[in-house]
């Protein structure tokens, strides 16, 4: 009895000690040169591994701008002389002056799976990436010494979701990217918000939207690109400014405490300014810019010659 009430304890024991090599194999790495670096131009590429023993080159990719063009070519054809690594199935490792990343190839020699990157420039902070097939398709950003979330994303099915946190944890900004759409000057979808969760800056390239508001959650400005009009308000939330521009015509209108003061439009042919007081027209002047002559009519649209009206101070 005493025999058989042991055997399951004896038939496990045997299990794990048979699984303990397989794990210590499995989680085996390979340590790489600290030439090795990971290099990602932006979301829309894939990340490759790149190998070049000037490690100041990555460094300084962004820094090198601001110096003369013989400085930034000599750069740039070092920077030429890199060498992209293909690497065999497994697990790997490097450590440099710049970075730490520790990830996985697959069978495609892709970056596939879960991977940790640790970029000293900022120390604070600690990246986890997840791989599919080379594409980085989730990131997760957080303090180190704070345990505080600092940034995700997540691509899903050709969109990427970028978001980036306050110190408080509340959202900061999210910009939706849709790749769907091909034209990359009208795809994204950009939210900014004050820290109490009301938006600050709204910026919809898709539908050509962009509005900007006030700590108070007053409107300050609303443009829509396929309306053709732009709008700026006061603080109190009073119409200040409008630009209307569509086709070959324009038009401007000025506001005093939300009542329109004056407008002025244009085409090819002629421009015009009308004066208004209490939000009434009483008057507005035609300019013809082939002839350069100017009339001045009343608000019942009749010409008044040879009359001097004052102009109404703005």
């Amino acid at each position: 009895m005493q025999t058989k009430q042991n055997r399951p304890t004896r038939i496990i024991l045997y299990f794990i000690i048979a699984f303990v090599p397989f794990l210590s194999f499995a989680q085996k790495r390979t340590e790489l040169p600290s030439s090795y670096y990971l290099y990602r131009t932006n979301p829309r590429t894939k990340p490759y591994l790149i190998k070049n023993e000037d490690v100041q080159l990555y460094a300084n990719q962004d820094s090198i701008k601001q110096f003369s063009e013989e400085v930034q070519k000599k750069f740039y054809e070092k920077l030429a002389e890199s060498e992209i690594v293909i690497l065999n199935a497994g697990r790997y490792h490097f450590k440099n002056k710049y970075e730490d990343f520790t990830f996985s190839i697959n069978e495609n020699g892709l970056i596939n799976g879960e991977a940790n990157y640790f970029r000293f420039k900022n120390t604070a902070y600690q990246s986890t990436f997840t791989f599919v097939n080379g594409v980085l398709v989730k990131t997760k950003t957080i303090n180190t010494i704070k345990n505080e979330i600092f940034s995700q994303s997540e691509l899903k099915d050709k969109v990427l979701t970028e978001e980036s946190f306050y110190p408080s944890g509340k959202l900061k900004e999210q910009q939706i990217e849709d790749f769907r759409i091909t034209d990359y000057q009208k795809n994204t979808i950009r939210t900014v918000y004050f820290e109490d969760g009301s938006i600050n800056d709204y910026n919809n390239t898709i539908d050509g939207i962009f509005k900007v508001y006030n700590s108070s959650g007053t409107l300050k400005r609303h443009a829509d690109n396929k309306q053709g009009f732009d709008k700026l308000y006061n603080k109190d939330g009073t119409l200040d400014m409008i630009f209307y521009n569509k086709g070959d015509e324009s038009r401007t209108e000025y506001y005093v405490k939300g009542i329109i003061n004056k407008k002025q439009t244009e085409n090819k042919e002629e421009s015009r300014e009308y004066f208004y007081e209490n939000g009434k027209m009483i008057y507005y002047e035609v300019y013809n810019l082939k002839t350069r002559e100017r009339k001045v009519f009343d608000s019942k649209n009749k010409l008044m010659p040879g009359k001097t009206i004052p102009r109404i101070s703005m």
